[in-house]
Formats: C-alpha cells, sequence, structure tokens
C-alpha cells in the first residue's frame, strides 16, 4: 500500500490542539502572512475555533499527522438554499509536500466530509504562490480580489 492509499482524515479534538496550532505556526511562515501572534496566542484562538462551530481535521498518513483542513460549513449569502464550506486554514508538513498527499487530502475532504452539493471556498494571500498554484491545479479559480492600502506614515 502507498502513502496515498494509506492517507486518512481524523476528527481533530481539543486533544490535538497544540499539533494543530505548531502546524497552523508553520502555515503562517510559509504563506508569509503578517499575522504576528504567538504560539499562546494561536493556541487559544485554535481552542476557540475547536470548541465553536468550526472544525478540523487531521490528514494521517502511516499513523503520523501529517496535515490539517479548518473549516467552517456555512450558507451561501445570496441564496441560504446553498451550502458553501469555508476552508480557513489548510496545511501538508513540509516534508510530506510534493507526494500527491495534500491533493489526495482535498479529495478525501470533498467525497467523505464535505457535504456534495457544498461549494469549497477558501482565501489565498497574493504573497504565496506555491499556495496558488496548489488550488488552481485542484480547479479553483479566482473570485475576488480583496485590496489594501497601507497606512502611510507622516
Amino acid at each position: 500500500m502507498n502513502e496515498i492509499e494509506e492517507l486518512v482524515l481524523k476528527q481533530a479534538g481539543s486533544e490535538h490542539i497544540r499539533v494543530l496550532t505548531e502546524m497552523n505556526q508553520e502555515l503562517i511562515r510559509d504563506e508569509q502572512s503578517e499575522n504576528r501572534m504567538d504560539y499562546g496566542e494561536l493556541y487559544n484562538r485554535m481552542s476557540d475555533f475547536i470548541s465553536s462551530d468550526w472544525k478540523a481535521m487531521l490528514l494521517v498518513c502511516k499513523e503520523e499527522i501529517i496535515g490539517y483542513g479548518l473549516y467552517q460549513e456555512r450558507k451561501n449569502a445570496y441564496d441560504s438554499a446553498k451550502e458553501e464550506i469555508y476552508l480557513r486554514q489548510y496545511f501538508i508538513r513540509k516534508p510530506f509536500r510534493g507526494r500527491g498527499l495534500g491533493r489526495e487530502g482535498v479529495i478525501k475532504l470533498r467525497a467523505d466530509v464535505f457535504p456534495k452539493s457544498a461549494a469549497l471556498i477558501l482565501d489565498v494571500l497574493e504573497s504565496n504562490d506555491a499556495g496558488r498554484r496548489f488550488w488552481e491545479s485542484l480547479g479553483f479559480k479566482p473570485y475576488y480580489t480583496n485590496m489594501k492600502l497601507q497606512h502611510i506614515k507622516n
């Protein structure tokens, strides 16, 4: 059995907050986010996510946690009959990238976890070229552009 065949999803719970926080720190560094939260702040935020209507799925291969997805089920803002999944964070640890595991994780989430009719929505930072290429390779298309004007100090 190869790695892709051994990839499984497991629901994360409060006992996984530490590992989720560690991976969130790696994600923030990798995507070059402006987020400057320290470990304690990220830990508290992840605790809040897990104890609310957010869900986290661990991606596990050969008994090792290799990544995660943090998501929320929502209704479409313009048509409440339509379901959406907002994937806030999706991360694969560096040693496991480039093997098809990230792609397979998304496929498994869509097939086994997310409602079949739901649109999958996510954000990709402009500074994250690798992330954009990954999502585009799965068929994602830009929907809107969020722009920012930095405050200029006098």
